[in-house]
């Protein structure tokens, strides 16, 4: 059973100037970042938007956060869960307790930049045949400091999608309800690449439209669920997603689709590097298990300087050399 926290929102969908805006936050375990993230949202300028808040079972103090912030602010919707059940769960929670005209995911480590909201509103307004806004964003480490800015964050080309074209929708990407609807939603089984298989149903059912500026910045930290230790789960989820996006634009016509091949070859990387991390583990065995069933989905095609590149930054020869740069780094002079 969920609980529900704070106030009745005052804010309106009959608000035809100002349509009501969801910011859609799933968090779990984000304590350090969460009060920040919150903060981030609320000063937007826009003048009518609510943010949603699902806590996915948090262990961390995350509930404490958000319980000082209810008591100063109507416009936090809270829903807690009892049990950790993923990100893609609490996601799919997030939208169904929304009551936005549009709706944007936003990551609860990550800092929403100054505008972002009118910028995503203005779009959709002069865009209604979009399904998705997106814009590029900030990547920074984990205080925040800003590295560069989002690789592949572009405007998909008018023949391509985000499937085929294989890159464009990052940073902040915002969503009608109208089109929504005509989904299946957001997939409460995922526990990685969410957004992917999110955003490959939306572009099925309408246009994208990409804000060249940033409008948010995107922490990058150890623990995320996608990120550096995580990789090899993050790109199985990732190919899992092609899959099913592949098999259903079989149906759809008017949709530009993947080849069989191209599918095969990221079933490639993801086993290649799955491969690298069982030698890194010494499971010698399972290691040639994987490398073969990377090769018998295939072998060379476009990816295989990343196959090369997987393996060996996976490796456990890679391994061991980072391990002992550390040791030297802290050698005593």
């Amino acid at each position: 059973m969920q609980k529900l926290f704070g106030h009745k929102s005052s804010i309106s969908l009959s608000d035809s100037k100002y349509p009501l805006f969801s910011v859609l936050v799933a968090n779990y375990n984000r304590a350090p970042y969460l009060k920040e993230a919150l903060e981030s949202i609320l000063s937007q300028d826009y003048p009518n938007f609510e943010v949603v808040v699902v806590d996915d079972g948090s262990t961390d103090g995350s509930a404490t956060i958000i319980q000082k912030l209810l008591e100063i602010e109507p416009r936090i919707k809270y829903f807690q869960s009892p049990v950790n059940e993923g990100c893609g769960a609490a996601m799919r929670k997030c939208v169904s307790h929304a009551s936005g005209v549009w709706m944007v995911l936003h990551g609860s480590d990550d800092v929403m930049l100054p505008g972002a909201i009118s910028s995503l509103v203005q779009a959709h307004k002069l865009h209604p045949e979009c399904s998705v806004i997106n814009s590029t964003h900030y990547v920074c480490d984990e205080n925040l400091n800003i590295q560069r800015l989002a690789y592949g964050a572009m405007a998909i080309p008018h023949n391509e999608n985000y499937l085929s074209f294989g890159k464009g929708i990052t940073g902040l990407a915002s969503f009608p309800r109208s089109f929504y609807i005509l989904t299946d939603g957001i997939n409460a089984d995922y526990k990685r690449a969410v957004d992917q298989d999110f955003y490959y149903k939306m572009e099925e059912v309408g246009r994208v439209f990409f804000i060249d500026k940033p409008l948010c910045k995107y922490r990058v930290n150890t623990s995320g669920i996608s990120t550096i230790k995580n990789i090899s789960k993050a790109r199985y989820w990732f190919a899992r997603a092609k899959e099913e996006a592949y098999q259903r634009r079989l149906t759809k016509p008017t949709v530009k689709n993947i080849s069989q091949s191209e599918l095969n070859a990221w079933w490639s990387v993801v086993f290649i590097t799955k491969s690298s991390e069982k030698f890194r583990q010494g499971k010698i065995c399972a290691g040639f298990f994987w490398l073969g069933k990377s090769f018998g989905k295939s072998i060379f095609d476009r990816y295989l300087v990343l196959k090369v590149e997987s393996f060996f930054l996976n490796s456990y020869p890679h391994w061991v050399f980072k391990k002992l740069k550390q040791v030297w780094k802290k050698k005593p002079y």
